[in-house]
């Protein structure tokens, strides 16, 4: 079974300017065919692994979160289902503390490649991020663009997952809503048009 990446009952988060005590999750979930559907109401940080539960291929979950969890930790989540995994994003911002944790579990054989599509002002609002990913990537694996997509892909020989929602690879309280599809075909979609994107290929003309 592949490790836990890390303890999410460890990480906490503290809501701006509310200090009332909230609820906790409530899912609800339905299927319609192969398809599972979750919607998620939530007002605190809880156990991404708890609210999203297992994986299936041929599943699609939709959600939608208050705050609940980041993008890195969904990734984390997905990945201790998965095992070691190639992984592609693209965002429009993320956080030194993000890269810090994706670096350290290409480190340790989580993730076997990465590449990482960017917004071009990551230049002016998080240089220090861009300078990690500079360190560790080559040209070949990392670009910047006029990016607002937030996107990530998980592929192995048994695993085919795309992450396609509002998020950012940032903390952030907001209400954020996505889709998990566990689809081989929706995974190989999303990994031609980053990689053409990074390679300078023009994906869109």
């Amino acid at each position: 079974m592949p490790q836990s990446l890390f303890n999410i009952k460890e990480i906490s988060v503290s809501l701006a300017k509310n200090n009332k005590k909230v609820s906790k999750a409530k899912a609800t979930a339905t299927r319609a065919g192969n398809k599972k559907i979750i919607t998620i109401k939530a007002r605190r940080l809880e156990r991404c692994q708890d609210v999203i539960g297992k994986i299936k291929m041929g599943e699609d979950i939709h959600y939608a979160s208050c705050g609940e969890w980041s993008s890195h930790e969904l990734l984390a989540h997905i990945l201790n289902q998965t095992g070691p995994a190639h992984v592609m994003f693209s965002t429009w911002s993320v956080s030194e503390m993000a890269i810090r944790l994706i670096l350290k579990w290409m480190q340790d054989k989580k993730i076997l490649s990465l590449d990482a599509l960017l917004d071009w002002r990551v230049k002016v609002r998080r240089p220090e991020v861009l300078e990690l990913l500079r360190f560790n990537l080559s040209k070949t694996n990392l670009y910047l663009t006029n990016c607002h997509a937030k996107v990530a892909v998980i592929k192995n020989n048994s695993w085919a997952v795309s992450i396609v929602g509002s998020a950012n690879f940032t903390n952030n309280p907001r209400i954020e809503a996505g889709v998990i599809s566990c689809s081989r075909t929706a995974a190989n979609f999303h990994t031609d048009w980053i990689l053409r994107e990074i390679k300078r290929a023009k994906p869109f003309e």
